[in-house]
């Protein structure tokens, strides 16, 4: 909940006005109840001002459970000098 609330905060302080992230290719495991997704994406958008223009890569872990699939963690990084991700995973 810390990164919605985060987020919350900065739209209505005005400082995030815009944001929008795709994803540009994907990987997915699934092991009956259990399932993984590595994805690369890219994110736009206005912060402060300021734009937003980057790429990433996270990785999004799954369960089954008797109301559906439901999200169980992730972790993402994005593109910095010296870390750089390919568009399309192998």
């Amino acid at each position: 909940m810390k990164f919605v609330s985060a987020r919350q905060r900065a739209v209505d302080a005005r400082e995030l006005t815009s944001f929008e992230e795709t994803e540009l290719s994907e990987i997915t495991e699934l092991f009956d109840n259990i399932a993984h997704r590595f994805s690369t994406y890219a994110k736009q958008g206005v912060t402060n001002g300021y734009p937003i223009d980057v790429r990433g890569a996270i990785s999004t872990q799954f369960i089954r459970t008797p109301d559906g699939w439901r999200i169980s963690s992730m972790a993402w990084d994005d593109e910095r000098p010296g870390l750089a991700v390919s568009p399309v995973l192998p």
